[in-house]
């Protein structure tokens, strides 16, 4: 089995508003845990705002000047280069894959493009992880399994390292699990505990005003013993 594993690092949390400017891809083959292609580049599209934020210098490592003198416009080789993994793999592989997906098919639309239509797994919601795992950040779990991750929010690092999670896990059982839908929860917390929900991969929703995300039905009693805060679904 081919897995295209994926991260992207982008500006800010809104695929709309902000951009990418830096994109790691591994294809994986699965049965002999070797990498067979890699793709690491800074991307710099001319709809870009900078210079990038102090935030995101310091959580990324990637500066403005890194990113003017180093990045590369998406469409044309480095697009044609993607899309081709993108065809080889059975599953597209990222943690939180629908904040990569939402931003890879954003990238395309805005240089014209579509982006190849591909099951996705979703090492944050679609592995079962021990109940005494108390986060779920990537960085996290590789320390719960571990993993060293020295350079965190790095594209090509953070994929690397999520492949070396998902190693310890039933890949089979995992695709699996995607005969069942995914249902939307929210998390029943104060404001003051928001940060247990953040740590369990529950992402702030404007609209409905409430810390939300997807799981596949399921898994759903089994997230629902793990957390110390009580589910409800949408």
């Amino acid at each position: 089995m081919l897995l295209l594993a994926l991260d992207v690092e982008t500006t800010g949390l809104n695929y709309q508003n902000d951009s990418i400017i830096e994109i790691g891809a591994v294809l994986w083959h699965w049965e002999t845990q070797t990498p067979l292609q890699i793709f690491s580049e800074l991307i710099k599209e001319p709809y870009i705002n900078l210079p990038l934020t102090n935030e995101i210098e310091n959580l990324t490592g990637i500066t403005t000047e890194q990113l003017t003198s180093y990045g590369q416009a998406f469409q044309g080789k480095l697009q044609q280069r993607l899309t081709k993994l993108i065809h080889h793999a059975s599953f597209l592989v990222a943690h939180n894959a629908s904040f990569d997906r939402n931003f890879l098919t954003q990238l395309y639309l805005k240089n014209n493009l579509t982006f190849p239509s591909k099951e996705w797994i979703c090492t944050l919601k679609d592995v079962t992880y021990p109940a005494s795992f108390k986060s779920k950040k990537l960085v996290n779990l590789a320390k719960e399994h571990g993993i060293e991750t020295p350079f965190a929010h790095r594209a090509i690092f953070d994929v690397l390292t999520m492949l070396q999670v998902l190693k310890h896990y039933d890949i089979k059982e995992i695709v699996r699990s995607f005969s069942f839908p995914l249902v939307t929860v929210k998390a029943d917390v104060s404001y003051e505990n928001k940060d247990q929900a953040k740590e369990q991969g529950f992402h702030w929703n404007k609209e409905t005003k409430s810390w939300q995300k997807e799981i596949r039905q399921n898994k759903l009693e089994q997230e629902k013993e793990k957390y110390p805060f009580h589910i409800t679904i949408l």
